[in-house]
């Protein structure tokens, strides 16, 4: 084809299928502004594609070695300045001689390139990720073109190669989780570390890179013998580490909401239930109140069993005098509301924490680290 047209596609709702689909046919390339790009960056880059020297008809000679796969599969154009790359599968040896032959204008070019001398063994498993890497933005480039059911093939191969080997895609989210072993209470707690990642953009898709990382310690053990001393202040200093940005006790933003709720309710008691000061903690712990009081009439709609022990939480906070002067009084006057609930059903509020403390000691297990912490911080107040 003598000519070739290159195309742009501006703002953010543009019709990328339709201009990548376009720019293919017509043998050109497409480039999309947005607002994290400068748009004379772009057409300057189109201008240079123009203008510059292309390389054509390219054909990849890989010698005497058996290669299984290229990513990507064909190179049609090279442009001038820019850098390029393409990866193979080889079964066997890698050695020999790569030959890459193309034509400039109507001048025939070539390049040589020796493997014979190239050491591959310290970086091979480096080499194999990025190898899956293309192979995943090869099929990330070649999804945009696609419909239908041959577009839900390709996006399940995608997230199946992305969480078999680990690596990045547009389809896939992974999160950092690692198991840290607190030596003061002899337990593995877990932690749910936010990996901030940013918008990764070429000129057909914007993907979202994520990283998955698992480090676990099988085989920690409860230390009984740790945990039956008085440690309750250390107790409280490693709980105060497990709390969510919204204020939850919980072991991650993904918990079913329920059992977030639960162990938000718990871990304020761990506090609120002894005698020592903790003034020190009352930020962290009005972060705690105003996510109970957010969520409790729908978690209690759902559950009403629950309802002693938020009248509990708020009560216990109130006496503590860690609620601050601003909203305590609409934390008294939900706290009385319930009081008023609970007595017309018959129920005794004095005896509400015995109760509650009872429930712990019958229910306690050390299957969930953080719940184990928190009931173990509850008992010691015993």
């Amino acid at each position: 084809m003598e000519s070739r047209i290159f195309h742009f596609g501006i703002d953010a709702s543009v019709n990328t299928y339709f201009i990548n689909k376009l720019a293919r046919i017509t043998y050109g390339k497409a480039e999309f502004i947005n607002g994290k790009r400068r748009i004379e960056n772009s057409v300057l880059k189109q201008f240079n594609r123009i203008r510059g020297l292309q390389i054509t008809d390219i054909e990849i000679d890989w010698g005497n070695m058996k290669v299984e796969k290229t990513y990507p599969r064909t190179i049609e154009y090279m442009y001038d300045e820019e850098p390029f790359s393409i990866f193979a599968k080889v079964e066997g040896p890698l050695e020999g001689v790569v030959t890459l032959r193309g034509k400039v204008r109507n001048r025939r070019v070539q390049r040589r390139i020796s493997l014979t001398n190239l050491d591959l063994e310290v970086n091979a498993n480096l080499i194999e990720k990025v190898w899956y890497k293309k192979r995943l933005e090869s099929l990330e480039n070649r999804i945009v073109y696609e419909r239908g059911e041959v577009f839900n093939s390709m996006k399940n191969k995608i997230i199946e190669l992305s969480t078999k080997v680990g690596v990045i895609s547009s389809e896939t989210s992974f999160i950092l989780l690692e198991e840290l072993y607190e030596p003061v209470l002899g337990i593995a707690i877990r932690k749910f570390l936010p990996v901030k990642v940013q918008d990764v953009e070429d000129e057909t898709t914007s993907t979202t890179p994520s990283l998955y990382y698992n480090h676990s310690l099988n085989g920690v053990s409860f230390n009984e013998e740790i945990l039956s001393l008085d440690l309750r202040e250390e107790l409280l200093r490693i709980l105060a580490t497990q709390q969510l940005a919204s204020g939850a006790f919980a072991n991650s933003y993904e918990e079913e909401k329920y059992a977030k709720f639960m162990s938000t309710l718990k871990g304020i008691l761990a506090f609120t239930l002894g005698k020592e000061d903790i003034t020190i903690y009352k930020n962290l712990l009005d972060k705690a109140l105003n996510y109970v009081i957010d969520n409790s009439e729908e978690e209690i709609s759902n559950e009403e069993a629950i309802l002693p022990f938020v009248y509990l939480t708020l009560k216990t906070a109130l006496n503590k005098g860690i609620i601050k002067s601003e909203v305590r009084e609409v934390f008294a006057y939900k706290c009385k509301d319930l009081e008023d609930i609970l007595e017309n059903r018959g129920i005794d509020v004095s005896k509400i924490e015995e109760e509650f403390i009872n429930f712990i000691t019958k229910n306690s297990e050390g299957q969930d680290t953080l719940n184990t912490l928190i009931d173990k911080t509850i008992l010691k107040t015993k």
